[in-house]
């Protein structure tokens, strides 16, 4: 029989997921009017300053910190945010199904951009509770977070960090952040991408 702190436990995990996988439409309702009117103004052209929830011209990001984070795979090594490249952050989690559907395509992204001459490197952050149920999960599922993965100590320190970033504490993953060289935050889109995006992702990263 489930004892009723089981059961409470239970709901948390099912609110969480409903809102995390809530789908595109319903992310777009909680961004700045100005950025949805800007897409949607007649005549307008999509460019990493409409397209990212949070947009700083090279030079007027802050340095990003992220919050405390361990290796989320067994046997690898944490290393620092390198400074001498882009760095691609993506945060997800296992039960998030749009963050698992959007991995193959910001793999292939980051790979075609490397392909381009562009510095970056991609990493994963998850937000996992459990480590030994993401280290099962990731053991059995190699294709996805390929490469440096990350688990943050603590979910709730995601929310926390999003607050002095501009964002709300409520955001739902994915969150995908750019930093330039020198770990200067450029933008931080929020809900899932999609193919047609590229071309926004390739200025940004290309144009500096």
């Amino acid at each position: 029989m489930m004892t009723p702190r089981v059961f409470g436990l239970a709901l948390i995990a099912l609110s969480l997921l409903c809102i995390a996988c809530s789908d595109r439409s319903s992310t777009r309702s909680a961004r700045p009017s100005e950025r949805v009117i800007a897409v949607m103004a007649k005549g307008s052209e999509p460019s990493p300053r409409t397209w990212c929830d949070l947009y700083r011209e090279s030079g007027k990001g802050p340095k990003l910190f992220l919050p405390p984070a361990t290796v989320a795979r067994l046997g690898t090594q944490p290393s620092p945010l390198p400074k001498d490249r882009w760095v691609w952050l993506n945060f997800w989690a296992t039960w998030c199904g749009p963050c698992l559907r959007e991995m193959p395509l910001i793999d292939r992204w980051v790979q075609s951009l490397s392909n381009q001459g562009a510095a970056l490197d991609l990493w994963y952050v998850s937000v996992d509770e459990d480590p030994a149920e993401l280290n099962t999960f990731l053991a059995t599922r190699h294709n996805v977070a390929p490469g440096v993965s990350l688990r943050l100590f603590k979910a709730a320190a995601l929310s926390d960090w999003l607050i002095p970033h501009g964002l709300r504490k409520d955001t739902a993953i994915p969150i995908n952040v750019l930093l330039a060289p020198g770990g200067e935050l450029r933008c931080v889109r929020t809900g899932a991408i999609a193919e047609s995006d590229f071309t926004i992702v390739q200025s940004l990263v290309r144009g500096s």
